[in-house]
């Protein structure tokens, strides 16, 4: 079930962050933002709870509550967009990025593989690519790589080769 009119809309979290009291209450929960101003009175938990998870990816809150399956079903009656994951602030991205890495090790599962389509899905702003930058640890060998990672990288390896070869160097070559 859609609210009427919300088909296909975006919200960030500048948007988001203007609807955070009894009287207007969003919650961005797992990429999908939800109007809950009707629901505040009859949560269980009480209306404290929602806005204290109000102007923030509410996605951790959330799940920490061990919510029903009937919960689940009911927020999606509550459905007014998408939320625009991309104005998320880069250090939380990069926490984010950490917790899940933390956790993935912690759990055995394997940690070194190629996110590089995750990370250009989610469309991230040029500083939290910036800021990726801090925690780089190296390449990963070609065979790791996700098959457009693997076209990206020749290219560059390519333009860097002819670059280092020079115009002459690339003109000898097309005439012996």
């Amino acid at each position: 079930m859609v609210a009427e009119g919300t088909e296909g809309r975006v919200i960030t979290l500048e948007e988001a962050s203007k609807h955070t009291t009894e009287k207007d209450a969003w919650l961005v929960i797992h990429g999908k933002v939800y109007d809950v101003t009707k629901f505040l009175e009859e949560h269980p938990g009480g209306d404290e709870v929602l806005l204290t998870s109000t102007a923030k990816d509410a996605s951790e809150d959330f799940e920490d509550v061990g919510h029903s399956d009937s919960a689940r079903d009911m927020l999606k009656s509550y459905y007014i967009g998408e939320f625009d994951m991309s104005s998320l602030p880069a250090k939380v991205v990069a926490a984010r990025a950490a917790a899940a890495t933390r956790a993935a090790a912690k759990s055995g599962e394997e940690t070194t593989q190629d996110a590089s389509q995750d990370f250009d899905d989610v469309g991230h702003s040029k500083s939290a690519i910036k800021m990726l930058e801090q925690y780089y640890v190296g390449d990963l060998h070609p065979d790791d790589l996700s098959e457009k990672a693997r076209a990206k990288l020749e290219r560059k390896e390519s333009a860097e080769k002819a670059a280092g070869e020079g115009l002459f160097g690339r003109i000898t070559k097309m005439f012996w």
